[in-house]
């Protein structure tokens, strides 16, 4: 989906057809997939949590209290950056710029399924929000998501130690440093790469695509949190039943006293 885009995007600066525009509709209902499956496997995480938890909250609490975190810090980005697409389908669209206005419409832009959009193809009023009125981008809504965005790897982060957080740093799906862009044929910052000239329909995929990118990271960080909850756990796959006698000879007449119990073990290993 994330190459879709890419090139999605590149095609649009030739200026091609509004079939490339409706192309967009397809991949934001492939984000809006993806972001349901992310959801879901965050959720049975945070179930698993919650299990471990009341079973030993000693050990579990520390962990326990970073996906909370976790959590909270995810929400209020996703959060965010909801908003901000609903503002710039409202602005485009409605030519509304906050919920005040007219909150009716601002409703309506809100749950506005992409294929209903009519102003696909608007890149003035996208760009007015998102980049502002400066040549760098520096006075628009962009340049705040970028500053969350940045706050939000810190904060993710943060909750990690070790090579736990190592691995987690290498692989963060969202980077908003400087990059090259093709079109430009020099090096951008990440406002002007994403929002220059970008039309609504784009800008839409986007802003989803961090969505799923959002949920990503919160799923990869509370998977490792629970990974450490679950290292120093004693696995077992066989469960039978033992006779312990307390004796191991019988003299005629007396009692025969024994211990029954079942037992857990690992069949693989060979415990010290």
């Amino acid at each position: 989906i994330g190459m879709m885009y890419s090139v999605l995007t590149a095609l649009l600066a030739l200026n091609v057809s509004k079939d490339i525009l409706n192309a967009f509709v397809i991949v934001n209902q492939g984000l809006s997939t993806s972001q349901t499956n992310t959801i879901s496997k965050n959720d049975l995480i945070y179930s698993n949590f919650a299990k471990s938890m009341m079973e030993n909250p000693v050990k579990v609490k520390p962990y326990y209290d970073n996906a909370m975190k976790a959590q909270n810090f995810a929400k209020d980005m996703s959060q965010f950056i909801s908003e901000l697409k609903t503002k710039i389908i409202a602005y485009t669209e409605f030519n509304i710029k906050d919920k005040a206005s007219d909150p009716v419409k601002w409703a309506e832009a809100d749950t506005m399924k992409v294929a209903a959009i009519e102003a696909k193809d608007n890149y003035d009023k996208p760009m007015e929000i998102l980049k502002g009125n400066t040549e760098d981008g520096a006075n628009g809504d962009g340049k705040i998501l970028k500053d969350k965005l940045d706050q939000f790897k810190k904060d993710m982060l943060s909750l990690l130690e070790g090579k736990d957080r190592a691995l987690a740093e290498k692989s963060f799906p969202i980077n908003t440093g400087d990059i090259y862009s093709f079109t430009a044929d020099k090096m951008e910052n990440w406002i002007l790469d994403n929002f220059d000239h970008t039309v609504l329909v784009a800008d839409v995929a986007l802003l989803n695509k961090m969505l799923i990118d959002v949920k990503t990271v919160e799923g990869d960080v509370i998977a490792k949190l629970y990974a450490n909850v679950d290292a120093s756990s004693f696995k077992f796959d066989k469960i039978v039943g033992k006779v312990v006698s307390e004796s191991n000879y019988i003299l005629l007449g007396s009692a025969y006293k024994a211990n029954i119990f079942l037992a857990a073990y690992d069949s693989k290993k060979s415990p010290d």
